[in-house]
């Protein structure tokens, strides 16, 4: 026991001296071989609870990140960042601090790929929480969003630009941060809303009146106009972010993204676009991988609800899917998909090529 405290007591003491050098250094070298060295201590639990306890990893991305680190070091950091932000009672102390937000954000545009790939793993782990999530996304200006569909459509302009020979790795586990992000965000659509404010369709009557009388209408309205195109270019970023990879990961939360914004009454009108409907069909056949499958079913029949989407849905022959969900006995254990295909079949049951159109689907049209 006494060897065991004599040993945390020399990795506090190493760990403060590396705090120290990091802090007073200007030298790339030190700080590199600094950073690192911290970023492998970060791996033990003690060691995270007394860098939090001095307010060192704070310091550390205040007064040195920027101005006093090369690429690598900031890597470094920002994995041993990363471990902390594990905990949730540090991920809510990190959100807070608003510079410390901003500097991650920036990290998004950073000329090191697995800086970037850092940056937006904190923030995805801060946006597990919902009160770290509304500080992020700072209520109606949806800065997290906005950040996050800036992130993909640069790295994929970058990325088709690039030589066949160069690694994609990296950007697939961008991308897989970014649609796990979307996903967390996604989940709690109703703070979206709210913060977009469309959550109850229209403003209370005493809000509008205040608002006219302080010449605020004009600019509210205006802004409801951006909020909606955010929310549609959202659309269109996950429907790209889905197509763009094969890394399952990423597909499956560009899926549940869009199952998600279906779950609501009157969703936006882009979630049933044609491209939309392309991608979701791609995850509906795809019955070897059940989570893909199953998020394909819950997105057809929340559309089937709407009398707008029937005929498209029909034609799409999307009763021969659901159809053979049913009926196949690979199926049979996942309750939720064969829940899904039996809500779309009844309210596409009212069309009247219903009956020619509920064939089974073909094997090829099923992998």
């Amino acid at each position: 026991m006494e060897a065991e405290r004599e040993k945390i007591k020399r990795a506090q003491n190493t760990v403060q001296i590396l705090v120290k050098t990091i802090l007073s250094t200007d030298s790339t070298l030190i700080m590199n071989e600094a950073t690192k060295a911290l970023k492998v201590f970060s791996k033990h639990p003690e060691v995270i609870h007394l860098l939090w306890k001095d307010g060192a990893l704070i310091q550390i991305l205040n007064e040195k990140f920027i101005t006093g680190a090369d690429p690598m070091s900031q890597e470094n950091f920002l994995e041993t960042l990363a471990s902390a932000c594990k905990y949730p009672q540090y991920r809510e102390i990190l959100a807070r601090h608003e510079k410390v937000v901003e500097i991650l954000l920036m990290q998004i545009k950073s000329m090191s790929h697995r800086v970037t790939l850092f940056a937006l793993k904190i923030l995805r782990l801060l946006a597990q929480d919902l009160q770290s999530l509304e500080l992020l996304q700072q209520g109606h200006q949806l800065r997290l969003i906005n950040q996050l569909i800036y992130a993909f459509n640069w790295l994929f302009h970058k990325h088709k630009e690039a030589r066949p020979e160069d690694d994609s790795a990296q950007t697939n586990r961008i991308f897989r941060e970014i649609a796990k992000t979307f996903q967390y965000i996604l989940l709690h659509y109703d703070l979206l809303q709210r913060q977009m404010g469309v959550s109850a369709g229209k403003d209370d009557d005493d809000d509008m009146e205040r608002m006219a009388a302080m010449n605020l209408l004009v600019t509210h309205n205006a802004r409801s106009m951006d909020n909606n195109e955010v929310e549609n270019n959202l659309v269109v970023t996950l429907v790209n972010l889905g197509r763009a990879t094969t890394d399952v990961a990423t597909m499956l939360n560009a899926a549940k993204s869009l199952a998600h914004m279906t779950e609501v009454l009157h969703c936006n009108s882009v979630v049933a676009s044609p491209q939309a409907m392309e991608f979701m069909m791609t995850m509906l056949k795809d019955t070897k991988t059940v989570r893909n499958h199953r998020e394909g079913c819950r997105y057809f029949a929340n559309l089937s609800y709407y009398k707008q989407y029937i005929n498209a849905l029909i034609d799409m022959k999307i009763t021969a899917y659901m159809l053979g969900t049913i009926e196949q006995d690979n199926q049979h254990d996942d309750v939720d998909a064969i829940k899904y295909s039996v809500i779309a079949l009844a309210n596409l049951s009212c069309h009247p090529n219903f009956m020619t159109e509920t064939q089974k689907a073909a094997k090829g049209d099923i992998t």
